[in-house]
C-alpha cells in the first residue's frame, strides 16, 4: 500500500513468540512498511534489545516496552516521533497492556495484547485463573479505557483475541467469547478501521492449524485497530499482510498477518473535531 502523502501510518502484528532468530527478518518487514507508530505483540525481555536496536535504525526511536522478565510475552509500542508512557496501568496482566502519548500528535494510543479463552492460569498447587476469566477482566478495562478517551485523539491496537462472529471468523471456526465487546467500543464512538472501508469484506490475521499436518484450518481476524471519534474522518487506507504469516519453521515470520492504517492526523480529524 502507498503511504498517502501527509498521513501517518500505524502497524498492529504479533511477532509470536519474541520474534527469537526471525527479529531481522521481522524488522525487514516493518521497514518495508515505512510506520510512523507500531505495537508488537509477544515482545519478550530476551529480544527486546535486539528490537529496540533495529527499530531505532529503521526509524522508530522512541520506543516503551511491558516486558518484566526474559520470558514473558508483552506489548511494545514504538515511535517516529517522541511518545511518554502514561500512568494507567491495570493490576493484572499489566506486560499485555501499555498506553502511551504522542505530544506532538495530541494522540493518546493503548497497545493490547488480550488473553485468548484458552489462555490459562495455573499455578503448580492446581489454582489460577481460567482464560475466558483472564479476558473478561481484561476487555473490562479495555472498554473503560476507551469510555474515559472517547472525547481524545485516540487509537486502540494490537491482538484483540476477538472479532466479530459473524464476519471475522470461519463459520467452522469457535465463536468468540467477549464478542460483545466490540459494541461496547462502538457505542463509545470508536471504529474499526477495517471494517470503516469494507462493512463486510472477510479478512483473517490468524488461522486455526492441524495438530498433525500443520495445515491452516479456519481463520480469525484477531487483530484491530480502533480510533475515536476524532480520528474517524482521517480514516484513508487499511491494509492486511498475509505474507509475513505462516509456520515458523518453514519461512513464516509469525502465525499473525499485520495490519496497518493510513490516518490523516491532521486536516480532516481538524475538520471532524471542530
Amino acid at each position: 500500500m502507498t503511504l498517502h502523502a501527509g498521513s501517518t501510518r500505524v502497524l498492529a502484528w504479533n511477532i509470536q513468540q519474541g520474534g527469537v532468530d526471525r527479529i531481522p527478518r521481522i524488522l525487514d518487514a516493518i521497514a518495508q512498511r515505512k510506520p510512523a507508530i507500531i505495537t508488537l505483540s509477544e515482545v519478550t525481555g530476551k529480544y527486546l534489545p535486539q528490537l529496540r536496536d533495529g527499530l531505532a535504525e529503521i526509524g522508530l526511536p522512541h520506543i516503551e516496552a511491558t516486558c518484566p522478565d526474559e520470558k514473558t510475552n508483552s506489548v511494545l509500542v514504538a515511535a517516529s516521533m517522541p511518545i511518554e508512557r502514561v500512568d494507567d496501568g491495570i493490576p493484572y496482566d499489566a506486560e499485555r497492556w501499555l498506553p502511551v502519548y504522542s505530544p506532538a500528535l495530541d494522540l493518546y494510543m493503548l497497545g493490547v495484547h488480550i488473553p485468548g479463552s484458552p489462555d490459562h492460569k495455573w499455578n503448580s498447587d492446581g489454582t489460577g485463573i481460567k482464560g475466558s476469566f483472564r479476558k473478561t477482566r481484561f476487555w473490562y478495562e479495555v472498554t473503560r479505557y476507551a469510555e474515559a478517551m472517547q472525547n481524545e485523539r485516540c487509537i486502540i491496537f494490537g491482538d484483540f483475541n476477538t472479532g466479530c462472529n459473524t464476519l471475522d471468523r470461519m463459520p467452522g471456526g469457535d465463536k468468540f467469547e467477549c464478542a460483545e465487546n466490540l459494541g461496547v467500543l462502538r457505542m463509545a464512538g470508536y471504529r474499526d478501521v477495517h471494517r470503516e472501508l469494507d462493512p463486510k469484506g472477510r479478512v483473517y490475521t490468524w488461522w486455526s492449524r492441524s495438530k498433525v499436518t500443520g495445515e491452516e484450518l479456519n481463520g480469525f481476524r484477531l487483530d484491530h485497530i480502533f480510533v475515536s471519534a476524532a480520528l474517524r474522518e482521517g480514516i484513508l487506507a487499511v491494509q492486511h499482510h498475509d505474507g509475513v504469516r505462516g509456520l515458523v519453521d518453514d519461512g513464516g515470520l509469525s502465525d499473525h498477518s499485520i495490519v496497518e492504517a493510513d490516518l490523516d492526523m491532521v486536516m480532516r480529524a481538524l475538520k471532524r473535531s471542530a
